[in-house]
């Protein structure tokens, strides 16, 4: 394996605590235009997927003005719900200070994704962000991961995918990088098992000693 020079992270789960603040919103909206058929304690499986592939699913006619609710519900608790799962900025600012390049990519719309990046505070250790909007194809396709290496000017046999859903592993997967699922936010490992990621941490500090065995 390669010297690693490059990790590319999901945001959503996987750098920020936001599972909550994402359950919620999707729930009022699902309660609203189908009562009684979504539970509030059981959201985990719109947590991953683009707001298209989920809103389409449920309802392709009214996708568009139920996508438009959901971004309504989410940014009116944005800044005061938002968080980080903890040790994280301290591994973004060892990474960073290795030269390690660090790019984001993420089914999030892509002005919502930079606005989390600026109320967290880790824009100085992001070197690019890749969102909704910059691409044509979500995850699990690899476009978003591959557009994230052009601009890193990084290849993918020297990068690293890190996610907390089957989409990142599938992604990083299909565009050649090394794969690294995260336990823990929402997702158990043995949902994640059968699409082969490289490597499974269980907590920030081991997901930092991975980077940096494989950086040097």
């Amino acid at each position: 394996m390669k010297k690693i020079n490059t990790i590319l992270f999901d945001f959503d789960g996987t750098l920020a605590d936001s599972n909550e603040l994402i359950s919620e919103s999707h729930f009022r909206v699902v309660d609203e235009y189908f009562p009684g058929r979504f539970q509030r304690d059981n959201m985990q499986s719109f947590n991953g997927p683009s707001l298209v592939d989920i809103y389409t699913h449920l309802d392709n006619e009214r996708k568009e003005e139920m996508m438009e609710k959901y971004r309504n519900h989410m940014m009116s608790m944005h800044d005061d719900t938002i968080k980080m799962f903890p040790g994280i900025k301290e591994m973004l600012e060892v990474i960073h200070e290795k030269g390690i390049k660090v790019g984001i990519v993420s089914a999030k719309r892509k002005d919502i994704l930079e606005q989390g990046v600026q109320v967290l505070g880790i824009a100085p250790y992001v070197d690019v962000v890749i969102g909704f909007g910059d691409y044509q194809n979500s995850k699990p396709n690899p476009e978003s991961v591959l557009l994230a290496l052009e601009k890193l000017n990084s290849s993918a046999d020297t990068a690293m995918m890190v996610g907390d859903n089957f989409h990142d592993i599938e992604a990083g997967n299909s565009a050649g990088t090394q794969s690294v699922f995260v336990e823990w936010s929402e997702k158990s490992v043995e949902s994640i098992l059968p699409y082969e990621p490289t490597f499974i941490v269980s907590n920030v500090k081991e997901l930092e000693k991975l980077i940096l065995e494989y950086q040097s």
